[in-house]
């Protein structure tokens, strides 16, 4: 199941036609900053300020911020900022729910260019920065030159995990920064709220002479980090599999099988589980009467690489991002690595 969000652009919208004007001089500061937590709510902060030589419209810039965020009806807090010769507003709505950000960043707070996805529990950001940095970079504005002034145009996210995959300029445990007036593509990360994602760390299909399909697959968890031992378990069970568990000395393997299925059935089961297997697809030609398995893999490896469970798993079990076919006969083609 996937849900989609739009995130941040009322608000913004107000502070960048601003921006666009302060950038032809390049002393502004900008940053637009969300912090995730584990139990889904977000924080989200904006920094907006102008040195003081030029920021003779900065009470009146704050008093239409305010005004704004009174129409939202949000819960939020109005600071002033005032640092290295910096002076404008600093703009704080605490306690977002995750669930309700097409309700309060869309409707409410409008900022083009940005969405997020929701899927099985992943959520992914992407924003496109060209609406804000645009004007800037068509009069010629660079990360450099607001650099020279002491300014800077900034977006950054705090994650309570690490994140499964991001293109950050920065990273600093799980904290993750743009400049945004470097950025050449759209700002990327994806994460999840608890614990680690969930990998296939080895899947076996063994094709049977009567035609029909075992699969084993491995997962891992360590069972202190936010009940993920218990979400992985119910991975498998959610989806009738026989389960058995094997503590290791770091993490506990969760092992599911699933026997005496239809070859054709394989894809869809192994999809059905939501932990990488998207793509896998089993197809029979009737006349050369032949089955052919194909999965790119690629993307869940990558993922796999970013966890610190991955690891451990690989130590504790000797099985790490392994597929094994077994068949009643030679394969007619093949890639396999052994």
């Amino acid at each position: 199941m996937e849900k989609r969000f739009h995130f941040l652009k009322r608000t913004v919208s107000i502070i960048m036609a601003l921006v666009a004007v302060i950038c032809f001089s390049g002393c502004v500061r900008y940053s637009l900053t969300a912090k995730v937590d584990k139990d889904g709510t977000v924080d989200i902060v904006f920094i907006y300020a102008m040195m003081k030589d030029y920021a003779t419209d900065i009470d009146e810039t704050e008093q239409n911020m305010r005004d704004t965020m009174d129409d939202t009806g949000l819960d939020y807090e109005l600071d002033n900022y005032d640092e290295d010769e910096y002076v404008g507003f600093i703009v704080t709505v605490l306690d977002v729910p995750i669930d309700e950000l097409e309700e309060v960043l869309v409707d409410k707070m409008e900022v083009e260019g940005v969405e997020v996805l929701e899927d099985d529990g992943v959520y992914t950001i992407n924003w496109d920065v060209s609406s804000v940095t645009g004007e800037a970079s068509s009069s010629g504005i660079s990360s450099d030159t607001l650099k020279t002034y002491g300014g800077y145009m900034r977006f950054g996210i705090e994650l309570p995990s690490p994140a499964i995959s991001d293109n950050a300029d920065e990273v600093s445990g799980t904290k993750y920064s743009w400049d945004l007036m470097e950025v050449d593509e759209k700002i990327s990360i994806s994460f999840q709220l608890k614990g680690a994602f969930a990998f296939p760390y080895s899947t076996k299909v063994t094709i049977n002479k009567d035609k029909t399909a075992d699969l084993e697959v491995l997962i891992a968890a360590v069972e202190e980090e936010d009940d993920a031992l218990e979400d992985r378990i119910g991975i498998f069970e959610d989806n009738d599999w026989e389960i058995t568990e094997e503590e290791g000395k770091k993490v506990t393997g969760i092992f599911g099988e699933l026997k005496h299925l239809e070859i054709e059935e394989i894809g869809e089961e192994l999809e059905a589980l939501g932990i990488g297997y998207d793509g896998f697809t089993v197809e029979f030609d009737e006349d050369e009467g032949l089955y052919t398995i194909d999965w790119d893999a690629v993307p869940v490896a990558q993922r796999a690489d970013t966890s610190e469970v991955s690891s451990s798993a690989k130590k504790d079990f000797g099985k790490y991002m392994t597929f094994i076919l077994e068949l009643p006969n030679a394969a007619e083609d093949e890639n396999a690595t052994e």
